[in-house]
């Protein structure tokens, strides 16, 4: 199976599952919550600690308000996460689920799990194969400087940051 995130800023998002031995794919997760931009009253996307905006040709500047666009699976298979650009969180969702074209979408959304705050928006995802997940961050403060390879953010899904639960990789200041 290969698992793609369907992004937009105007349209339903979603992930589409590819069946690799057949060729036939669908789409899972349509328009949920989860793969959707956090609401423009609650986040802002920013980089290097400036508005992230969209340039449209044929308008003005705005608020860049994507979706479902990181993506990576879990070194056992058994999950897929993935994130809204314009969201500072993240989810995964149980892959059989995905894969179960039998399966209603209500019973694959009740696999979702909200695996917390990723530390501000960004949309790149890597696992590694002790079961950690890795997201590369974007939103930092201009006197940071451009933005490190990874936020360091190093813990295993499913577990809530706390003491000792995750690492930061980089200096904050």
């Amino acid at each position: 199976m290969a698992y793609i995130t369907d992004s937009s800023d105007s349209g339903p998002n979603g992930i589409v599952v590819v069946d690799l031995a057949s060729g036939a794919s669908w789409r899972r997760l349509h328009d949920h919550p989860s793969t959707k931009a956090e609401p423009l009253s609650t986040y802002r996307p920013s980089v290097e600690g400036r508005p992230f905006l969209e340039r449209p040709a044929d308008g003005a500047p705005k608020p860049l308000s994507m979706g479902s666009d990181g993506i990576a699976i879990s070194a056992d298979g058994s999950r897929l996460h993935y994130c809204p650009l314009a969201s500072r969180r993240w989810y995964s969702v149980a892959t059989d689920a995905l894969a179960d074209r039998d399966l209603t979408e209500d019973l694959v959304a009740a696999t979702v799990a909200d695996e917390g705050d990723k530390g501000g928006g960004s949309d790149g995802l890597e696992t590694d194969d002790s079961g950690r997940i890795r997201i590369r961050g974007r939103d930092r403060p201009a006197r940071d400087g451009p933005a490190p390879a990874s936020t360091g953010l190093s813990r295993r899904p499913g577990r809530r940051p706390g003491p000792g639960r995750a690492r930061a990789g980089s200096r904050r200041r």
